[in-house]
């Protein structure tokens, strides 16, 4: 095989890579699902900054039992950001806001720690009355207050532990139906494709021909694989035309380098100098002209 079907098939190769890692994403990362990502990763960092700031405190000034809840807390908040399950801003604000409990049931941080101190109580008042509101504007709760107090967290620290939550934006519904220019490009490429495949699947008696028709099946073929490629970005019937230009791609390909591999045999050489003449037989005999017998020379040649 020729160092240009190498690099042909080396091409290939990182094109139909670059297919499958694109596919893997459009199934596993929608826009939703990456937004959603990036928001887990947003509060995960902050809950890391947290907890830097709540292990660095001075609490000297805090009585041993103060000090002990207030541990166990830093232990329930690291699990807590390590289990990553946070509320979720459906809509009720476009712009970032607390929530103590979200519509599933799923608590905000301070409310987690609240809540798994014995005091649901007042998760479940605060989530009723005022569950956006931040904790700066808590501070006339008294029953809040009471309970920083006693486990050694200030309000400072409170505020810090709650984070606020950007809006989730809603999936958006599959789209049906095949774009225009999609369909048209899907159907130019196939036609060129269908050629590439008529014509390298022919025998050949001149090597220049079969490369140049290989080299054109090649082109046609990841032509066709990267249009598949960017179809498996989308839904419903577009995925599906994706997948058949992907296949399509691919055998396209295979077949091109595989002419472009195929060996031809030179035709034989056929020579045009002049040979000559060898005289090969020079004699005497009798020849009947009418009743008379005539000598004649004969004369026998090789050209």
């Amino acid at each position: 095989m020729s160092r240009l079907t190498f690099v042909v098939a080396g091409t290939l190769i990182l094109g139909l890579s670059s297919a499958a890692g694109i596919q893997s994403n459009a199934i596993s990362a929608s826009p939703v699902s990456e937004h959603e990502r990036r928001e887990v990763r947003r509060l995960r960092s902050h809950f890391d900054s947290v907890l830097l700031e709540l292990e660095a405190a001075d609490v000297s000034a805090l009585s041993r039992a103060q000090q002990a809840r207030r541990a166990r807390h830093i232990v329930a908040l690291r699990a807590y950001r390590d289990y990553a399950v946070f509320p979720r801003n459906e809509g009720g604000s476009s712009y970032a806001i607390p929530y103590f409990v979200d519509r599933l049931g799923t608590h905000c941080a301070m409310a987690h720690l609240i809540a798994r101190s014995g005091r649901a109580d007042i998760v479940s008042r605060i989530a009723a009355e005022r569950n956006n509101a931040f904790i700066r504007e808590l501070a006339d709760d008294t029953a809040l207050v009471a309970w920083l107090d006693r486990e050694g967290l200030t309000r400072t620290e409170a505020a810090r532990i709650q984070p606020s939550y950007g809006l989730i934006i809603p999936p958006r519904p599959p789209r049906d139906g095949v774009s225009a220019s999609y369909a048209a490009g899907s159907l130019l490429v196939g036609v060129l494709e269908g050629a590439s495949i008529a014509f390298n699947t022919q025998p050949y008696t001149i090597e220049a021909n079969a490369r140049r028709r290989g080299a054109l099946g090649v082109l046609a073929g990841l032509t066709g694989v990267w249009l598949g490629a960017a179809g498996l970005h989308e839904d419903g019937d577009t995925r599906s035309l994706g997948v058949a230009n992907l296949s399509l791609g691919v055998v396209t390909t295979a077949i091109a380098l595989r002419q472009l591999g195929r060996k031809i045999p030179a035709p034989p050489v056929v020579s045009r100098e002049p040979q000559g003449i060898a005289l090969q037989h020079v004699g005497l005999t009798a020849m009947h002209v009418g009743s008379r017998v005539r000598p004649a020379l004969t004369l026998s040649a090789r050209f």
